[in-house]
């Protein structure tokens, strides 16, 4: 319905279509901010002080930084009128003060209303012009007293119509947001190439937001899977579990980036938080720590100091240093032993560039830790590079939850000291309970300590931030194998061939959870799908038609150990490390174990990770072999999953 209009200098508030318009041009501003203006503009030439701005905007019981919110919400007003803290011509700062409105207001009231003055009017009447009024005018002595009273009637109704709007537009009311997804920005430079950088700052953005806790985020892995869809909005929002969705845009031009971002209510389908940052690029970790602070502050959220400290402090970042980063964390995120090599060249190539970058040395320690656990690189070799990445980056940020992950990957993967690598991980999941990969890492300790209950429920906790992540998935499969909850592997797998029907690799789980359970047919079943659809050849598919499962199954390890004997014997030949758990696994799985134990009693002389496996179900027929039992005493692991 139409509304009182507040005139200064060339712009108008239309309290009626909560609009503000320049020249007749719309202007865009965020609802805290316009309620901030409408404030201070309905107060003109009054000083509003900051403690009344917190109650009215606010409330009384507020439970975050609402001194930050509100010189957020006088920086975005004055972006918008063009005006400046030096020079004001529309907000002037009244230091430990507050506020006051500089330029003269007139109201324009609403036609429904003045028309109603006079209801004997005859219909064909011409309707008189709006009233104008300015509110100083409201304290003149020496205006009539049927002016003074028509005055004040109007100051009551705009008043009235304030009040009105302030209280429907606060968000007290509102149903909390406990949970958002920050869905991939799309990147709008136009330069397809740029699509690393734009995936870039959407990691980077969900990190940030991720220190909100209590809110849970959904990790990348998850989000990526809607990228370039048109799927709505609350409907991506129900299957990912989250009261609220982010969406945006990035646009890098030149030494500047723009993003913008929009908060969606997933219930309601309410626009909730609109915004547009515009930064140089040193400063892109502010802009997204200035962002992840609005969400806070329009989802009131009660943020602990360390939290609101992290928000209102970030240090500008070399922009080449920032761009070598994210095409390491491109690589990163494939987790294989070529891209890993890449991945630790550009975070190389960054700290070279900005040795101050927390962010870079977390991801270069993980990186080593990686290689590592996919036996990609001598463990000897890895461990004091991984060790100084991690210490360097607890010593940059403390905060960060990646650099105590990375601390406990390598106390984990190449210390063998699970009690430290547990205390870390415990660490990084406080500073961000959204972490989905220190979840997975604490089930993976928690498996070699003996605890495979509590290992399950943390990877629980990870796949519900981590909900489509086809990895996360197949995690949380392996360890309820290895934790011989083989009903709860068939579940979990079966929603995995659900989510991902194009991956082969499922089956060949489920068969080994049917196989546990004695279901040998449904065994057969899916594992005749593994074969023909994982690119194995004709060979072991045409032998398997007469055999039972339990022999398909021995034949098809036996030809693809030997297959995979031939390539790492091949790869030693050209110069490249071999692990000698690559040659335990394929002595076991070719059934000779003398020569399986002995690959792995050379693993443990190279400190490779395997050994800290030995008590989980692959090594079950090698228990009773003495010499595995003497090398799993040496480890000193706890006794095996039961």
């Amino acid at each position: 319905m139409p509304g009182p209009i507040l005139r200064f200098n060339d712009t108008e508030l239309d309290l009626g279509r909560y609009q503000l318009r320049r020249n007749g041009n719309l202007l865009r501003l965020e609802r805290l901010p316009m309620e901030l203006l409408v404030l201070l503009a309905s107060r003109q030439g009054e000083l509003v002080t900051r403690e009344e701005v917190v109650e009215r905007l606010w409330g009384k019981d507020v439970y975050l930084d609402a001194e930050q919110g509100i010189n957020t919400a006088i920086r975005k007003i004055r972006i918008c009128l063009r005006d400046t803290a030096e020079k004001p011509k529309y907000i002037q700062t009244v230091v430990n003060k507050g506020y006051r409105f500089v330029p003269p207001v007139t109201i324009n009231e609403p036609p429904s209303t003045i028309s109603a003055q006079d209801s004997t009017a005859p219909t064909d009447a011409p309707v008189a012009p709006p009233v104008l009024v300015r509110i100083r005018s409201f304290r003149a002595s020496f205006l009539r007293p049927w002016i003074l009273i028509a005055v004040a009637a109007m100051s009551v109704l705009l008043l009235s119509a304030i009040g009105w709007y302030l209280y429907t537009h606060r968000s007290v009311d509102r149903t909390p947001i406990s949970s958002i997804a920050v869905l991939p920005l799309e990147n709008l430079s136009g330069d397809p190439a740029q699509e690393y950088f734009a995936d870039g700052i959407t990691d980077e953005l969900i990190t940030e937001v991720a220190h909100l806790h209590p809110l849970r985020v959904i990790s990348r892995t998850s989000v990526m899977r809607y990228k370039g869809t048109r799927k709505p909005l609350k409907e991506i929002a129900g299957e990912l579990g989250v009261d609220a969705v982010l969406e945006g845009s990035v646009t890098r031009s030149n030494s500047q980036v723009r993003v913008t971002g929009q908060l969606i209510e997933a219930r309601t389908d309410t626009h909730l938080w609109s915004g547009e940052y515009t930064r140089e690029m040193r400063d892109i970790i502010s802009l997204q720590r200035e962002i992840a602070g609005d969400i806070a502050r329009e989802i009131q959220l009660h943020l602990l100091p360390e939290q609101q400290t992290r928000i209102t402090t970030a240090s500008p970042v070399d922009p080449e240093a920032h761009e070598l980063f994210l095409r390491g964390l491109h690589f990163w995120d494939q987790r294989t032993a070529e891209s890993m090599v890449q991945a630790t060249k550009y975070f190389n190539d960054s700290i070279n560039r900005e040795p101050g970058f927390a962010p870079a040395w977390a991801y270069l320690s993980t990186s080593y830790c990686i290689a590592n656990n996919l036996n990609a690189d001598e463990p000897k070799a890895g461990y004091p590079k991984a060790l100084e990445a991690a210490q360097r980056a607890l010593r940059l940020d403390p905060g960060s939850a990646e650099a105590h992950t990375a601390m406990a990957c390598t106390r984990n993967l190449f210390e063998w000291n699970l009690e430290q690598g547990e205390a870390e991980l415990r660490k990084a999941i406080d500073l961000n309970p959204s972490y989905a990969l220190a979840h997975q890492w604490y089930a993976w300790v928690l498996l070699r300590t003996g605890r495979p209950e509590e290992s399950n429920n943390e990877m629980g906790l990870a796949l519900r931030n981590d909900p489509l992540s086809l990895r996360t998935n197949l995690t949380y499969v392996n360890d309820l194998l290895q934790a011989r909850k083989y009903e709860g592997e068939i579940k979990q797998a079966l929603e995995v061939v659900q989510l991902y029907p194009e991956n082969v690799g499922i089956h060949r789980s489920l068969a080994e959870g049917y196989e546990h359970t004695g279901k040998l047919g449904k065994a057969k079943e899916e594992f005749d799908k593994f074969l023909a659809g994982g690119g194995t050849g004709n060979s072991p598919r045409v032998t398997c038609q007469r055999l039972s499962f339990l022999q398909c199954q021995q034949k098809f390890y036996k030809l693809d150990s030997e297959k995979w004997l031939l390539d790492v014997e091949q790869r030693r030949k050209n110069g490249y490390y071999v692990s000698p758990a690559d040659y335990a696994r394929i002595y076991l799985r070719l059934g000779d174990k003398r020569q399986a134990i002995r690959w792995l009693e050379s693993a443990y002389e190279h400190r490779c990770t395997i050994v800290l496996d030995l008590t989980l179900p692959e090594f079950d027929e090698l228990r009773s072999e003495p010499a595995f039992q003497a090398l799993v005493t040496k480890v000193g692991l706890p006794r095996a999953v039961q």
